[in-house]
């Protein structure tokens, strides 16, 4: 009988199997390792969050003393702050709708607040949705809601209805119920690819934050103070104005607006927190909000055509997905709203349809050479081409033209008046007759479409913008 083989027989006997496995092994670990480098990236969920009226200078990480936006400062601090972000235009409507579509009013259709938004104009949602993203909208204004055309592509789209409205003053108030709805569909979607877009009404005119936030930054406001009520404080406006008291309290009511609407994104955020892959994260403003600017008029709110910084600049961040490139934290080059949708298509993967008008802020968050825009636009539209007002600011300037009564221009040079308080186009007319060319000639440029409403707003819609305040007077003065 064959002694038993020793362990160094048996290994020489089974070596050139051992060896052809190992070398399969390795073989077959290299050709999943080159697969997973060279397949395309799975695609990052994308959350986009648009705060409505929110003035980029009444936030912390842009450098405002009240601790109004913790939360948001703390998103900041994990991605891209843009420090010269420009709305293009200061209504929610139109605005929303150019983030949505990357296109301008004069494009989308939606040229003031009711308008429909146009049929072929494909917006953000629909283009995610067809790369199969589950869709969600939840929004705390009817202006941006199904009855205008911003439903479209979204699987879910929830509207929160004003509730009650108490007197005829408070208008657009909105508590929690949109931010509820959003964090409830999040954790649903743990693990999903998703689109959740989330629009806060807060802090939209009348500045009337709820308990405890109405005196967050100033205990001695009282309950029946009168300009809680933006028809109110209008009203005292035009007759002459209010007392210096009288302002602060109404700014501190505004930033405790801001404190509600970041302590609801603060359970936003934990919830993102707890998805296993972080999602691109875009917030910004839909425009800003005047408070007493410009000094000559003391005009509070947005829209008709007024572009001052307060309200044409606003916040916007960018948080990308955490397999991304390292990220730039401060970006000061001259960025708009309509950047917004082919940013996102680009982190997703998706071209931007060829009709779009903005450029992807990728190359600026990620550090790399970029050709931005030279300067940014906006529009008011809301009188059509005989009454409107067109706005451009480039690196040092701003042109604010208005068509009616002949034209009339405003030049402001930022870098020597930052507050706007000296129109100069008298004294600078060349500077003057140069912006307003380049901006004739790029509004001249836009690829028109005449509004589906063709300037009649259907009777409900005309009585929501009655009841929030805006055609109680007309808002071009």
């Amino acid at each position: 009988m064959r002694g038993t083989a020793s362990a160094g027989e048996r290994f020489r006997y089974y070596r050139p199997a051992v060896l052809y496995s190992i070398s399969l092994f390795v073989l077959t670990a290299a050709v999943w390792a080159a697969h997973a480098l060279t397949r395309p990236a799975e695609p990052p969920s994308v959350v986009l969050i648009v705060v409505d009226s929110l003035r980029a200078d009444h936030l912390g990480l842009y450098g405002y003393d009240r601790p109004t936006s913790p939360n948001i400062d703390s998103l900041g601090r994990r991605g891209a702050v843009f420090h010269r972000a420009y709305t293009a235009e200061t209504l929610s409507g139109p605005a929303i709708a150019s983030v949505m579509t990357s296109l301008y009013p004069v494009t989308h259709g939606v040229i003031y607040n009711g308008y429909q938004l146009h049929e072929d104009a494909q917006t953000l949602a629909d283009l995610l949705r067809t790369r199969g993203f589950r869709t969600a909208a939840f929004v705390s204004d009817e202006l941006v809601g199904d009855s205008v055309g911003f439903h479209r592509g979204f699987d879910t789209f929830e509207v929160s209805e004003v509730p009650g409205f108490p007197t005829p003053d408070r208008s657009m108030k909105v508590e929690t119920r949109s931010f509820d709805l959003a964090r409830r569909w999040l954790e649903e979607r743990r693990g999903q690819r998703f689109f959740l877009w989330l629009h806060a009404q807060q802090p939209h005119w009348s500045y009337d934050p709820i308990p405890p936030f109405d005196r967050r930054f100033d205990p001695d406001v009282p309950p029946d103070f009168p300009y809680r009520s933006y028809l109110k404080l209008k009203d005292a406006l035009a007759k002459g104005g209010i007392g210096a008291r009288d302002e602060e309290r109404v700014v501190a009511l505004y930033d405790g607006e801001i404190a509600f609407v970041d302590e609801q994104l603060g359970a936003i955020f934990h919830e993102l927190a707890q998805h296993e892959r972080p999602p691109l994260t875009v917030l910004l403003a839909d425009h800003g909000e005047l408070l007493f600017e410009p000094q000559n008029d003391r005009r509070v709110g947005h829209g008709g055509g007024r572009y001052h910084e307060a309200a044409m600049r606003i916040p916007l961040i960018v948080v990308p997905p955490q397999a991304a490139a390292p990220v730039t934290a401060d970006v000061r080059a001259l960025v708009s709203g309509i950047d917004v949708l082919p940013t996102i298509l680009d982190y997703v993967g998706l071209r931007p349809p060829p009709v779009v008008e903005g450029r992807s802020l990728r190359p600026l968050i990620e550090g790399g050479a970029s050709t931005h825009h030279d300067a940014v636009y906006a529009m008011y539209l809301r009188h059509g081409p005989a009454e409107m007002s067109l706005a451009v600011r480039d690196e040092r300037y701003k042109l604010v033209y208005h068509t009616a009564d002949g034209g009339q221009d405003e030049l402001y040079d930022l870098l020597q008046d930052p507050r706007e308080q000296r129109n100069i186009a008298r004294q600078l007319p060349g500077e003057t007759n140069r912006l307003r060319e380049q901006l004739l000639v790029w509004f001249a440029s836009r690829p028109a479409r005449p509004p589906r409403d063709h300037g009649a707003l259907r009777p409900e819609v005309e009585a929501l913008l009655r009841k929030a305040g805006y055609l109680e007077q007309d808002e071009r003065r």
